[in-house]
């Protein structure tokens, strides 16, 4: 029991050393930025359109923790635990360059569901379908209005299209060399091979308890949240430029 506690407060120190940390290197590059820019910032007008572009942030904010929140419902999170921890991991992911602070959010989601399978599923399953939207809105209008599309949007979009037929094909695909495993070839070898299956089919149960039934729900979500997102982009390219034009894309 005694080791158990001393086990625990040890634990407790490490999490808070880290999330310390990891929002102090948010503060540094958040100081840093407005360092280097605060000629251009302090030559800012046009506050009501400012307050219009905070207000957007935060509205897809709001959409983007719902979102998330959705997809970890099975962990049976309590809103008032997952809303901080949310604000804290979204200004770390914000600030620090490189996507860099979602290793910090993978980490912090970890601790509230207590298991990092789950926490990294999550964090994956929101990127995949934030991106796939992306990609659904921005090739059409890339196709029909520049006729040029990079060979990386396109690659990306077609490991984004492989995972999701791997995805919606594994229940078949894992019956079958589960059969033709067992069946066929029973070696060591085939024990490494099914092994390996069935460490596949359990990634595949946690995603599927992660998205079953919501999947429409986080889709909508994340076109409403991009909506969102572009509205603030034009807001504050708009004012950044000084009132002209400003371009999202």
């Amino acid at each position: 029991m005694y080791s158990r506690t001393i086990k625990n407060q040890k634990k407790n120190i490490v999490n808070y050393i880290i999330n310390v940390a990891g929002i102090l290197i948010a503060l540094f590059f958040a100081v840093s930025i407005s360092v280097q820019n605060f000629h251009e910032l302090n030559n800012i007008r046009m506050p009501a359109l400012i307050i219009v572009g905070f207000v957007l942030f935060l509205i897809t904010h709001f959409i983007k923790l719902i979102r998330l929140y959705i997809i970890m419902m099975g962990m049976n999170i309590r809103f008032e635990h997952f809303l901080p921890f949310y604000i804290k991991t979204t200004f770390v992911n914000i600030m620090i360059p490189y996507k860099l602070g979602e290793l910090f959010r993978f980490y912090c989601l970890s601790q509230e569901t207590g298991d990092y399978k789950t926490a990294g599923l999550g964090i994956i399953t929101e990127r995949f379908f934030d991106t796939i939207v992306l990609f659904a809105i921005i090739l059409p209008i890339q196709i029909f209005t520049s006729s040029h599309v990079s060979a990386f949007s396109l690659v990306l979009f077609g490991l984004l299209v492989v995972a999701f037929i791997v995805y919606t094909t594994f229940p078949a695909l894992y019956a079958y060399f589960n059969h033709f495993w067992v069946f066929n070839r029973l070696t060591k070898r085939s024990n490494r091979f099914l092994k390996a299956l069935e460490a596949l089919n359990d990634l595949y149960r946690t995603e599927k308890k992660l998205v079953h039934k919501r999947a429409v729900t986080i889709i909508f979500l994340s076109v409403l949240s991009w909506g969102f997102d572009f509205g603030v982009l034009y807001i504050f390219n708009y004012v950044l430029k000084g009132g002209q034009r400003a371009g999202v894309f």
